[in-house]
């Protein structure tokens, strides 16, 4: 595309009867650096990122970004998988039928992500609002352990050739 850009700019200004010859010389001029500047390669090869995307990607890696973004997500995730089986299971209740499929395996989800403090406080802790702050550490735990194990990965990939 840009051979013919450059071939159709020299064929125009050649047969075209142009007053000021200066003109010709620029329109070669700027057709030929359109050339250049399209046919030059990127400095950024496929694997490896503009600068600032890198620095934008380490920022959210950041554990003070990281960190309160993920527990936020699973305490999201934890309430919804709550919400939905529990309305499955009064559903259920009310029917007389099984829960639904959603509402199984929003339990299950619920299930895995109370681990590690929740059951630990449904059998030694307190309950009522401390119950709350139970939740938002549980997630603070899988934040953290997931943040950990984001960053070991994005640097064992940054660092292989």
């Amino acid at each position: 595309m840009v051979q013919v850009t450059l071939r159709d700019t020299a064929i125009h200004c050649l047969f075209q009867q142009d007053p000021f010859p200066g003109i010709l010389s620029k329109k070669l001029e700027v057709a030929r650096l359109e050339f250049v500047l399209m046919t030059a390669e990127s400095p950024w090869s496929p694997t490896r990122l503009p600068p600032s995307t890198e620095r934008s990607a380490s920022r959210l890696l950041s554990p003070f970004v990281a960190i309160p973004a993920l527990t936020v997500l699973h305490s999201a995730i934890f309430l919804a998988t709550v919400l939905i089986s529990y309305g499955a299971s009064m559903d259920a209740f009310e029917t007389g039928k099984s829960p639904s499929g959603a509402g199984v395996i929003a339990g299950h989800i619920n299930s895995v992500l109370q681990f590690p403090l929740i059951p630990l406080a449904q059998k030694f802790g307190p309950s009522g609002r401390w119950g709350f702050l139970i939740v938002l550490t549980n997630g603070v735990i899988w934040a953290t352990v997931t943040w950990l194990l984001l960053r070991r990965f994005t640097r064992r990939s940054s660092q292989q050739p």
